[in-house]
């Protein structure tokens, strides 16, 4: 003891009093029973079980599970399988719960503000292509996008439509207008606008009874193109 005072310098005993006063004060760990544990001076994988010491003194889960994680707002846009790569990937360098919880908290900040400009970006291009679109087709505009439903039904089957409904494609003018041309490809003759009568053609009336028939006909059950095509000239009388 006599060779650490006096290899330390000291003088006296208030000298060596006051470095341990001050060294206390620094570390705090008497006044709130902190832990103290020595930082390796080795990189983790040269001496692992020093690293595991001060990982468990940090507070680190020696299991590597975390509490789970719900954000503030919204949803995470990761899915356990992610998050279970990203906990492995955190865990291995000792990220604390708290660090943890920061680099979630910031990945999903980032994740949502994308996913609302992506959102904003989508919905202000199907509006303008929308109203541009409102404007070719003026009044017809509501009667066409159910020929245009209608059509890529018909034509691709049910699930397409499906996926383009549920992934909201099926908003976009681009294929509203497509399914349309479609429709008119597959008509017969040019699709006649709801109530018109030229030269005979059918009453809106005439069309919708004769379209109640094909769609309870075998034919059209079974997927029969002709039957397809007047369905197609059928609606597009009715909702034209």
């Amino acid at each position: 003891m006599r060779a650490y005072v006096q290899g330390a310098g000291h003088k006296s005993v208030e000298s060596l009093a006051l470095e341990a006063m001050s060294a206390q004060r620094m570390l705090g760990a008497k006044a709130n029973g902190a832990k103290i544990a020595q930082i390796p001076s080795v990189s983790r994988t040269a001496d692992p079980e020093a690293w595991k010491a001060f990982d468990a003194a940090a507070g680190v889960p020696a299991d590597g599970k975390y509490a789970a994680y719900k954000p503030e707002t919204g949803h995470l846009l990761l899915n356990d399988t992610q998050l279970a790569t990203l906990d492995k990937n955190l865990h291995a360098v000792g990220a604390t719960p708290d660090q943890r919880t920061a680099v979630l908290n910031s990945y999903h900040q980032m994740a949502a503000a994308d996913e609302a400009a992506n959102e904003a970006a989508w919905t202000q291009e199907c509006s303008q292509g929308n109203l541009k679109l409102k404007s070719d087709w003026g009044d017809k505009f509501d009667g066409n996008i159910k020929i245009a439903d209608r059509a890529l039904e018909d034509q691709l089957g049910d699930d397409f439509m499906k996926l383009l409904k549920d992934s909201r494609i099926a908003d976009h003018p681009i294929i509203r207008e497509a399914g349309y041309k479609l429709a008119q490809k597959f008509a017969e003759s040019p699709l006649t606008p709801a109530g018109d009568n030229p030269g005979g053609a059918l009453t809106k009336e005439a069309a919708q009874k004769e379209l109640d028939t094909l769609e309870a006909s075998d034919a059209f059950k079974a997927g029969e193109q002709k039957a397809s095509e007047r369905r197609a000239q059928l609606l597009g009388i009715i909702h034209g």
